[in-house]
């Protein structure tokens, strides 16, 4: 089996790949945690799943399943801010016997949000080289979340990519991997 490894994770990858850190250091060499805010409420949820509505907030509104992939394209070119939102969620298209869904469960995206709690704790249980990259001008680590984490994160490299995108290891590939480069030297 693996004796250790470097996580990287991106949006909610990046909170799992963090509390996997902090949960089990023994296994985890170096993590990278991309544009995922810690901040989040105070207390838990108490609603049960099953009363959670079945709503990803940001696919609340399209109209799936789609016909065809022409037809997810035109709405999503239509629809989103970027190319590279519009690829990524192409990419998570998926055929079924309706048309073409999305790859992830809405409840699943529902109950994540639900149940989502403030995790600045856990940035402190991290032992091993950590990583931040951050969206400079993006929505989901403003200044102050930023400045937190980074202070609450004991062994951290912290960098910004230029602009809004919350996809900052597509946005701009070439500093993206030359931050991770820079990282992961030994």
């Amino acid at each position: 089996g693996l004796s250790s490894c470097i996580l990287i994770g991106h949006s909610m990858g990046g909170q799992n790949a963090a509390h996997v850190a902090a949960m089990y250091p023994s296994y985890v060499s170096k993590v990278a945690i991309l544009d995922k805010t810690p901040a989040g409420p105070a207390v838990r949820s108490q609603t049960p799943a099953e009363e959670i509505a079945s709503i990803d907030p940001l696919t609340a509104d399209w109209p799936l399943p789609f016909s065809d992939r022409a037809q997810a394209s035109e709405f999503m070119n239509r629809e989103l801010e970027s190319k590279l939102a519009v690829d990524y969620f192409m990419n998570s298209l998926i055929e079924t016997e309706e048309g073409y869904a999305m790859m992830f469960s809405s409840q699943a995206m529902a109950a994540n949000i639900a149940y989502n709690i403030d995790w600045y704790d856990r940035l402190t249980e991290i032992h091993c080289p950590a990583l931040l990259i951050r969206a400079k001008n993006g929505d989901n680590m403003p200044d102050d979340v930023w400045e937190k984490a980074k202070s609450l994160l004991p062994n951290n490299i912290a960098r910004e990519m230029p602009g809004t995108d919350h996809n900052v290891h597509l946005s701009h590939p070439e500093l993206f991997y030359t931050y991770l480069d820079e990282f992961l030297q030994p």
